[in-house]
């Protein structure tokens, strides 16, 4: 009876320790594939979709945490590729108002964080070239920078001269066709369809608020590089600096 005691006590051992390093073995097993994935998500290549083709996942992209997986040259020239090559139509900047909507708050405070990185280092690897050149190179840039802002506040004002003008003849047009309107409510005017495009379609200037927020989030470093190029840029204009 003793020896059958013995026996049935050996096997439940037995039992047991092979229970055990099966259950081990399985979550060994576990932890090794829940690793493998783990590391698949996390070095998996990303794919980098073009803005110009395909903006909702570019969008999805610069709001997501992959956006930091990319080189900092990727990360550059995908904002850069943001930028139109032609001025975007009136459907397309409320298509792109939409998306930005349907973002959650989150989603647009990572886009707007990662673009502001990005813009950051964008300018002060600028400022880092622009200091490291000669004072004739750097005269030679500031002036080209200048004519360049000239030629902006230039356009800017004649677009918005053109405005103005369109606008007027519009009203125009409305108060002599009045009669004319009321008999046909539902069609509108060609031309002040045309004006109010046109009002739509022409980029707007970064308020101060903006450029207040932006400068808030630089660097110390980024900070004194901007105002010394800043001080330079206004003494050029001025004809004090050569």
């Amino acid at each position: 009876m003793s020896t059958e005691k013995n026996v049935v006590e050996v096997f439940d051992t037995d039992k047991k320790k092979k229970i055990i390093i099966i259950s081990a073995i399985s979550l060994g097993s576990l932890a090794i594939i829940a690793g493998a994935v783990f590391a698949w998500l996390a070095l998996r290549p990303v794919k980098v979709p073009d803005p110009q083709k395909d903006p909702d996942a570019a969008r999805k992209l610069l709001a997501s945490k992959d956006f930091n997986k990319l080189t900092p040259k990727q990360q550059n020239d995908f904002v850069r590729s943001f930028r139109p090559t032609r001025r975007p139509s009136r459907a397309e900047m409320e298509s792109a108002r939409k998306a930005m909507q349907s973002m959650s708050p989150e989603q647009r405070r990572t886009m707007m964080e990662n673009t502001r990185k990005v813009f950051m280092r964008q300018q002060e690897e600028r400022l880092d070239r622009f200091f490291k050149l000669s004072k004739k190179e750097q005269i030679a840039e500031l002036d080209r920078r200048i004519a360049e802002q000239d030629k902006r506040r230039a356009e800017f004002q004649r677009r918005r001269a053109q405005r103005s003008r369109n606008q007027n003849q519009s009203d125009n047009n409305n108060q002599q066709s009045q009669v004319k309107k009321d008999q046909q409510p539902n069609q509108q005017n060609p031309q002040n369809a045309q004006s109010q495009n046109n009002n739509n379609n022409h980029r707007r200037r970064p308020s101060a608020q903006m450029r207040r927020e932006f400068e808030s989030n630089m660097s110390p470093s980024l900070r004194s590089k901007m105002q010394q190029y800043r001080q330079m840029e206004r003494l050029r204009r001025q004809k004090k600096l050569k």
